[in-house]
């Protein structure tokens, strides 16, 4: 209920373009005072999560380094929106130092889902609305670039290596958590099985014998999967309406802002950004159902309409 009530919060409040600025700059000064946490814990005290074959992972103040990396995947593309467009001297100063901050730390978190998938979709989705057409064939390189490196990494490093096995490990878990979460909502299609119920419905019944090593999981690392679960059809049809109405509006206020409201841009560019890294790394982790994620979540869809508001008072 405390995100709702912080959408609803920012919505009477209808910040004006001061504001927002703040709010943004707070997300990102955020990002980057968990990774200074991280980057002492990892280099001077050696307090990691050691993965496979010993790999060191970064977590910082979060029980998991894919915790910290979803938040960071939020924040980059929003510090890429600010560095990318001509703003202020101090904002984009301030962009561009979280940017370095945050980005070395998501690599040493080691997330896969965040380093494949959701890092690279909200950068992609910024580069692609600052720049257009233009931003196509660097975007090409960079993946061809990626999936080189990809390649590599799946030979010398155990923790990648791993990202390109369905037989064993994290994605052979992740596969039975799939089908534990299709055989709930076949049984309960209308009304799922409520919030927060997932641990206990997989762990006492519905996970394979196969998985049953790693039971205590309490989503189905799927957004889809996690929301139909958690709050019924319903709630994924609501989720859906949610997208389509969000960028929408999103790409009408990128169209509008690009020749008049240079910081206002940025700030559009930084919301699709931030949103296209939650759908992505949300397809094989957690999306929303996290409190710092569901308030950050909120304030993606209350920022974006205030941003339509400005816009339709003529900004």
């Amino acid at each position: 209920m405390e995100p709702l009530a912080f959408y609803v919060l920012l919505r009477a409040l209808r910040p004006d373009r001061a504001t927002l600025r703040r709010m943004f700059a707070a997300l990102l000064i955020a990002g980057a005072i968990v990774s200074l946490i991280g980057y002492y814990m990892y280099f001077f005290q050696d307090i990691v999560i050691t993965a496979e074959a010993g790999t060191k992972r970064l977590y910082s103040v979060y029980g998991s380094p894919n915790n910290v990396a979803l938040l960071l995947g939020r924040a980059l593309p929003i510090a890429l929106g600010f560095l990318l467009v001509n703003v202020e001297r101090r904002l984009r100063a301030l962009a561009g130092l979280s940017l370095a901050i945050m980005f070395p730390a998501l690599l040493f978190t080691q997330s896969v889902g965040a380093i494949l998938l959701g890092a690279p979709a909200g950068l992609a989705v910024v580069g692609l609305a600052r720049f257009q057409r233009r931003a196509i064939g660097p975007l090409i390189c960079a993946g061809l670039v990626g999936g080189a490196t990809f390649a590599v990494l799946t030979r010398v490093s155990a923790r990648f290596a791993n990202a390109v096995d369905f037989s064993s490990g994290t994605n052979f878990f992740r596969l039975r958590l799939w089908e534990s979460a299709l055989a709930i909502i076949r049984e309960q299609p209308l009304t799922g099985i409520g919030m927060d119920q997932f641990l206990y419905a997989v762990g006492g019944h519905y996970l394979k014998p196969d998985a049953i090593w790693d039971r205590d999981q309490s989503h189905p690392h799927n957004f889809l999967l996690d929301i139909w679960t958690r709050l019924s059809v319903f709630g994924v049809i609501a989720f859906l309406v949610i997208q389509l109405l969000f960028w929408r509006r999103a790409l009408a206020i990128c169209r509008h802002f690009r020749s008049r409201d240079a910081l206002l841009f940025a700030m559009t560019l930084g919301l699709m950004g931030s949103m296209a890294a939650l759908l992505a790394h949300g397809l094989i982790d957690n999306s929303v159902f996290v409190i710092d994620l569901a308030f950050i979540f909120m304030f993606q869809l209350a920022a974006l309409m205030r941003l339509v508001e400005i816009s339709e008072a003529g900004a």
